[in-house]
C-alpha cells in the first residue's frame, strides 16, 4: 500500500481542490465574459447606426436653410446658413460612408442607395440653387416648389439608407432591435416635422389655387406627426422607463406639439394674404421648435447607450466576481500548502522588505502575511503603524508643496484668463530689457486694448465679455512665438513683450495678431467679431530707453494713437495729443 506523507497529501489536495474551484469560476467566468462581448458589439453597432441617424437629420436640416434662402430671401446670412448646412450634411455623408465602407464595397445593393442618396441629393440643391437665383424679386413659386420636392425626394432616399442601414445592424445584433426601431421612429419625426414646415412655407409663397392642396397635405402630415409621437410616448411608458425620456418628450410637447406645430396649423388655415407671416417670421418661429425633436432624438440615442453599457458592466463585473471568487480561493488554498515550507522564514523577508519599502519611501499597502506567534504579529502591527506615521507625513508634505505651487500660481496669473498678470510681469521685463545688448536684435513692447469693449458688456453682458478676454488671450497665446510673453494688463489691455525681434519685426508680429483676432468669430456674441488697437514700442541698442515705465506708457500713448486713426489697427509712430475712447 502506497503511503503518502501528510505534507503531500495536504498539498496534493489543495491542488485537487484549487482545480475544481477555477474549473467552478470558468463556468460563471464564461457565460458572464460572453455577454459583455455581446454588448460590446452592440455598443459597435448602434454607434455606426448613429451615423445613419444624423446624415438623414442633416439632410432633413439642410432643407430648412434651404428654405429660408429660397422664400426668406437671399440674404449673405441666409446663403452662409445655407452652406454651412450643406457642409455639416456632406460630413456626415462621408463619416457614415466611412463607417459602413466594408458593406458598401460588399454590398452592390448597399453601395447603390448611397449612390442614389447623393445624386438626389446633387439634384435637389441644384434646383434650391435655381431657386435661389430667381428670388432677387421675391420667391418664384414653382421654382421653390420644385427645389422642395426634389428635397423631400433626397430625404426619402437618406431615409431608405436609414433603414436598410439599420436592418442590417438587427440582422448582425437582434438584442438591440428595440432599440433601433426607437431610434428610428425619433429620426422618422423629425424629418416628418421639418417637412410639414416646407408645406406651411410653400403655401405662404404659393399661388392662391395651391393653397387648398398645401393645406391638406400639411394636414396629413400634422397627422402622422401625432401619431409617431404618440407612438414613442407608449414605447417609453411600456419598454424602457427612463425619466429622461419622458421628460424630453414632455418638452417637445411643449414647445413643438403644444407651441410650433399649433403656430404652423394657424397659420395655414389663414386664407387673407395679409394676415399670414412672412417666410421669415414663420421660420424664425417654426425652426427654433425643432430642436426639441432633436433633443429627443439625442436622449432615446443616450438612453440606449446608457442602457448597453450598463448591461456591459454588469456582465463585467458577474465575470470580474467569478474570477475573483475563484483567485481568491486559489490563493488561500496555495497558502495552506506552503504554509508548513514558508511558515518562519516567509514572515521575516516580508518584514525586510516593508523595512526596505518604507526606507525608500514606498508606502504601499504590503501583501498581507501570515503569521505564527504573537510576536511576529506585534512586530507587522508595529510596521503598520510606521507606515501608517510616514504615509501620513509624507501625505503632508506633498499637499503642503501642492498649496506652495497654487499660490504662486495665483499670484503670478490672472484668474479670468490664465495669463500672467500684471505684477508678474512687470517682474520679468526689467530682466528681460536688462538683456538687450547692442548685438542683439532688441525687445518689442506691444500694449493692445479691445476696440469699444464697453459695448460688448452693454449689449451682451459681463459674461460674455469674459468670454471676449478669454478668446482674445487665446488667440494671442495660440500666435505668438516660444519665448514670447503674453500678459493680461488691466481690463480689457493685453501686454506682449517680443524677445530678439527688430522693430520691423515687432510691427509685423503685432499685425498679424490684429488680422487674426478680427477674423476669429465669438461664438457667444452671435459669431460677431471684435477687434483691437495696438501701440508697438521697440527697445534695443544703447540708443534707445531700457526703463519700462517709460516704454510701457509710449505704447500707451502710441494705443490711443491707433484709436484715435479710426482703431483695429498697429500703430508704431508719433501721436498726437486728441483724446480718444473705446
Amino acid at each position: 500500500m502506497i503511503q503518502f506523507s501528510i505534507q503531500k497529501l495536504q498539498f496534493v489536495g489543495a491542488v485537487v481542490v484549487g482545480v475544481v474551484c477555477l474549473g467552478l469560476a470558468a463556468i460563471g467566468i464564461w457565460p458572464a465574459y460572453s455577454e459583455m462581448r455581446k454588448y460590446e458589439r452592440s455598443i459597435g453597432e448602434f454607434t455606426r447606426f448613429e451615423s445613419a441617424l444624423l446624415a438623414a437629420s442633416n439632410i432633413s436640416a439642410e432643407r430648412g436653410a434651404a428654405n429660408e434662402a429660397m422664400a426668406g430671401g437671399a440674404t449673405p446670412e441666409t446663403l452662409q446658413g445655407l452652406s454651412q448646412a450643406r457642409g455639416v450634411t456632406d460630413d456626415s455623408l462621408r463619416d457614415l460612408k466611412e463607417q459602413f465602407s466594408g458593406e458598401v464595397h460588399a454590398s452592390a445593393r448597399l453601395k447603390a442607395a448611397f449612390e442614389d442618396v447623393i445624386r438626389r441629393l446633387s439634384r435637389a440643391r441644384v434646383a434650391v440653387d435655381d431657386a435661389v437665383r430667381v428670388a432677387n424679386g421675391g420667391p418664384e413659386p414653382k421654382a421653390v416648389a420644385k427645389a422642395i420636392t426634389t428635397m423631400f425626394a433626397a430625404a426619402d432616399e437618406a431615409s431608405r439608407l436609414r433603414d436598410q442601414i439599420g436592418g442590417r445592424i438587427v440582422s448582425v445584433t437582434p438584442e438591440i432591435g428595440f432599440e433601433v426601431l426607437m431610434a428610428t421612429q425619433a429620426s422618422v419625426l423629425r424629418e416628418h416635422a421639418d417637412r410639414l414646415g416646407s408645406y406651411v412655407v410653400l403655401q405662404l409663397i404659393g399661388l392662391p389655387e395651391d393653397f387648398a392642396t398645401y393645406a391638406g397635405v400639411m394636414a396629413a402630415e400634422a397627422v402622422r406627426v401625432e401619431d409617431i409621437v404618440a407612438m414613442l410616448r407608449a414605447y417609453s411608458a411600456a419598454y424602457v422607463d427612463n425619466p429622461t425620456i419622458d421628460r424630453a418628450i414632455a418638452d417637445m410637447d411643449l414647445v413643438y406639439l403644444n407651441g410650433a406645430l399649433v403656430y404652423a396649423q394657424d397659420v395655414a388655415r389663414m386664407t387673407v394674404a395679409s394676415e399670414r407671416p412672412t417666410v421669415a417670421v414663420f421660420t424664425q418661429r417654426y425652426l427654433p421648435a425643432m430642436k426639441s425633436v432633436d433633443v429627443l432624438r439625442s436622449e432615446i440615442i443616450s438612453a440606449t447607450f446608457a442602457s448597453m453599457m450598463a448591461t456591459k458592466v454588469e456582465a463585467r463585473h458577474a465575470m470580474l466576481v467569478s474570477a475573483g471568487l475563484g483567485g481568491v480561493v486559489l490563493l488561500v488554498l496555495t497558502g495552506l500548502a506552503l504554509v508548513l515550507r514558508f511558515g518562519l522564514f516567509s514572515p521575516f523577508d516580508a518584514a525586510r522588505q516593508q523595512i526596505n519599502d518604507i526606507a525608500n519611501g514606498d508606502f504601499a499597502e504590503p501583501r498581507p502575511v501570515h503569521h505564527l506567534g504573537l510576536e511576529l504579529q506585534d512586530m507587522f502591527a508595529k510596521l503598520s503603524f510606521l507606515r501608517s506615521q510616514q504615509q501620513t507625513k509624507h501625505r503632508l508634505e506633498m499637499e503642503r508643496h501642492d498649496i506652495v505651487e497654487q499660490l504662486k500660481r495665483l499670484s503670478e496669473t490672472d484668474p479670468l484668463t490664465g495669463l500672467f498678470n500684471r505684477r508678474t510681469l512687470y517682474g520679468l521685463a526689467q530682466s528681460i530689457l536688462d538683456e538687450v545688448r547692442a548685438e542683439t536684435p532688441g525687445v518689442g513692447i506691444v500694449l493692445l486694448d479691445v476696440d469699444r469693449f464697453k459695448l460688448v458688456n452693454d449689449r451682451f453682458g459681463h459674461a460674455v465679455g469674459d468670454h471676449v478676454l478669454q478668446k482674445t488671450a487665446a488667440v494671442l497665446t495660440g500666435n505668438l512665438r516660444e519665448g514670447d510673453i503674453v500678459s493680461r494688463y488691466g481690463g480689457e489691455e493685453f501686454l506682449l513683450v517680443l524677445r530678439d525681434v527688430s522693430a520691423e519685426q515687432a510691427c509685423a508680429i503685432a499685425e498679424t495678431l490684429r488680422k487674426c483676432l478680427a477674423e476669429t468669430p465669438i461664438e457667444e456674441m452671435g459669431d460677431e467679431r471684435v477687434t483691437a488697437s495696438f501701440g508697438v514700442v521697440w527697445c534695443g541698442g544703447e540708443s534707445t530707453s531700457s526703463n519700462w515705465d517709460e516704454l510701457v506708457n509710449l505704447a500707451d500713448r502710441r494705443l490711443y494713437q491707433a484709436k484715435r486713426m479710426g482703431r483695429n489697427r498697429v500703430w508704431a509712430g508719433d501721436v498726437t495729443d486728441m483724446s480718444a475712447t473705446g
